[in-house]
């Protein structure tokens, strides 16, 4: 027998990598995003990348940066042209919102995130 759905408890949704970008404040969360959406890639899909299109040691917005800028500026017309861009994409959505995020300073963190969870 099934619970009956209640109004006040709806059903979960899925949270984008996105979305986790839009909820960091910090350079630390910023970078702990791109660290876990890396993390996900598979051996077999690393392996597949152009060699300088392969993932290093994200420590901070510089590496991330960094990172993000050789993707951008990889093109190619092969089967892993796609998988590069896909990569690419998210890690400029990355460094544009760690613009946002430095950009405002720390203090204005808790003013920012309370005000994010107020809108949910």
């Amino acid at each position: 027998m099934s619970s009956p759905r209640h109004f006040f408890h709806p059903p979960p949704t899925a949270i984008s990598w996105q979305d986790r970008l839009d909820d960091a404040f910090t350079e630390a969360e910023v970078v702990g995003v791109v660290r876990d959406y890396v993390a996900r890639l598979s051996l077999a899909e690393i392996e597949l990348l152009p060699e300088r299109c392969r993932p290093g040691r994200i420590h901070g917005a510089e590496d991330l940066s960094e990172y993000a800028l050789e993707l951008a500026r990889t093109e190619g017309s092969d089967e892993n042209a796609e998988r590069v861009r896909r990569l690419s994409a998210f890690l400029s959505s990355a460094t544009m919102r760690l613009s946002r995020v430095l950009g405002r300073g720390n203090a204005c963190d808790t003013d920012l995130r309370e005000s994010a969870q107020a809108l949910r």
